[in-house]
C-alpha cells in the first residue's frame, strides 16, 4: 500500500485506483488475508474458537478500519514503519 500510494501516486503522479493497480490490489488483499489467518492461528490456542473470531472482528472493525478511514495515508505509513520497527526489535 505504501509503495503504491507514495511512489506511483505522489512521485510519478499516477491516479491510484483499481483499474491502474489491479495486481497490486490483489496482492494487498492476499497479504491482508494471510495476516488475518496468522492472527487467528496465533490466538486460537489461548482463547479458543469463538472468542478468537470475536477478537478478530473487534480488532478489524473497531481499530483498523477507523484508523484507515480517519488517518491520512502518510501518517498511516509512518505509524506502520514505527510499529514494524518496534516488533522487529522486540521479537528478532
Amino acid at each position: 500500500k505504501a509503495y503504491v500510494v507514495m511512489y506511483h501516486g505522489k512521485i510519478q503522479g499516477k491516479t491510484v485506483n483499481y483499474q491502474n493497480f489491479r495486481n497490486e490490489t490483489h496482492g494487498i488483499m492476499f497479504l491482508i488475508l494471510l495476516a488475518s489467518v496468522s492472527f487467528q492461528l496465533a490466538l486460537w490456542p489461548a482463547y479458543g474458537g469463538w472468542k478468537t473470531f470475536f477478537i478478530l472482528i473487534l480488532f478489524g472493525f473497531g481499530i483498523l478500519i477507523q484508523f484507515a478511514l480517519i488517518v491520512p495515508s502518510y501518517v498511516q505509513n509512518l505509524v506502520g514503519a514505527i510499529v514494524m520497527t518496534f516488533f522487529l526489535q522486540e521479537y528478532a
